[in-house]
């Protein structure tokens, strides 16, 4: 991340660390011209070592999921009591 100014780097970081990691290859993408290939690598590699260096720093995007699919599943649910009513 040496090509990227204080600023670009902890946007990138702080992207890592929330779980988005699409956002985080985007940014690393625009900020440094690389192409998609090598910008996921990189990120990978960068989250794999602050996942290393702490754990409990970097929130897991599947929860998000879990919640998606709670939330469809509650809504389907409604629909086949309301239909049947």
């Amino acid at each position: 991340m040496s090509t990227l100014n204080d600023s670009q780097r902890q946007e990138i970081l702080d992207a890592i660390k929330s779980g988005q990691k699409i956002a985080a290859i985007k940014l690393y993408r625009e900020h440094t011209g690389l192409g998609l290939k090598e910008a996921k690598e990189f990120i990978e590699e960068l989250t794999d070592q602050l996942r290393e260096e702490n754990p409990d720093a970097i929130q897991s995007s599947k929860a998000g999921c879990s919640t998606a699919m709670i939330a469809f599943s509650l809504l389907v649910g409604m629909m086949l009591h309301w239909l049947q009513s």
